[in-house]
């Protein structure tokens, strides 16, 4: 699908978000858009930006919503963006006072809402901030002692209320209220650790298990019993492998099994079974994904997977 009212907004889709109300949002480089189901079309959201700049010029990395379905986006030059539900009115560079009212430290690259309705947002050099409805840093949490600052591209929290947190170092564990708690890099000589040390994404499915994904090195695993990863990647030769190693967003269908966006193809995870489906992108063929670059995926209550700009549907009996 693209949008008809401007081509800024064919620009590079950057991730989904699907609401309480069962609303598509996309955040691109370009701006906000929302996809009207009815039409079955992307429509897009003109935010009256501050200084004078214009809608095409909010660069969206992640989105996610509060328990009064109000829009928070990172973004990468205007920092924490909240858009009210109702208004669609929105303000800007929220909590910035603690982000140093520093230019770079306007890079937002990711944002998440917890149960208790606290915002969490990382930074583009490491910094992760608890902010709450009114933009007041409640947390300002600094990575661990000689650890390199580097990206938090991803944040989650699990079935227990424990906050993961992704970087461009590893995976980190901490309670809501308190300090880092545990961090998990790369080993070489560990098979157990982690793939690699990029955390793009982070899910957790329906059984608890969470899902890492890493930019180069696949997919892994975490059995939190354990503290042991399992890793899943790429391989040229073997087609019961990932599209490609570079991993962006993973999701999970009705039937608990996944499917992998990568830099380079969609791959779909049977969990019973163990295999791997592969899909691609042919110019020569309409009934295949619109591109090959999965940078976010998002399945409906009616099981229909969005992928960046592709729309596929997966009915509840389908089989793999």
């Amino acid at each position: 699908y693209s949008s008809a009212a401007s081509d800024v907004y064919k620009r590079q889709l950057r991730t989904l978000h699907e609401d309480a109300t069962q609303q598509l949002w996309l955040g691109s480089s370009a701006g906000l858009l929302r996809f009207d189901h009815e039409k079955q079309k992307l429509i897009p959201l003109m935010l009256s930006l501050p200084n004078d700049h214009t809608a095409s010029q909010l660069a969206i990395s992640d989105i996610s919503t509060d328990n009064k379905n109000n829009l928070w986006l990172a973004t990468l030059a205007h920092g924490l963006v909240k858009v009210s539900h109702y208004t669609m009115e929105a303000q800007f560079n929220l909590a910035q006072s603690a982000l140093l009212s520093s230019h770079k430290h306007s890079d937002v690259r990711s944002v998440f809402i917890d149960n208790r309705n606290v915002i969490w947002a990382g930074t583009y050099h490491g910094d992760l901030l608890a902010i709450n409805q009114q933009g007041k840093v409640l947390h300002q949490y600094a990575q661990p002692e000689g650890e390199r600052r580097d990206v938090i591209w991803s944040i989650t929290q699990d079935r227990f209320g424990r906050m993961w947190v992704g970087d461009g170092g590893g995976i980190n564990r901490l309670s809501q209220d308190g300090p880092w708690l545990v961090r998990y890099a790369y080993n070489e000589s560990d098979n157990s650790s982690p793939g690699n040390y990029a955390v793009r994404t982070i899910f957790e499915d329906d059984v608890g298990d969470l899902w890492l994904g890493f930019f180069p090195s696949g997919v892994d695993r975490l059995d939190k019993q354990a503290s042991a990863f399992q890793n899943f990647r790429h391989h040229s030769q073997d087609d019961n492998s990932l599209t490609d190693g570079g991993v962006l967003s993973v999701t999970e269908d009705d039937q608990g099994n996944l499917w992998i966006g990568t830099g380079f193809g969609l791959s779909h995870f049977n969990r019973s079974s163990q295999n791997i489906t592969r899909f691609f992108h042919d110019a020569n063929n309409s009934n295949t994904l619109s591109g090959n670059t999965s940078l976010s995926l998002a399945i409906d209550t009616q099981y229909h997977l969005s992928v960046s700009y592709t729309h596929l549907t997966l009915p509840t009996n389908r089989e793999v």
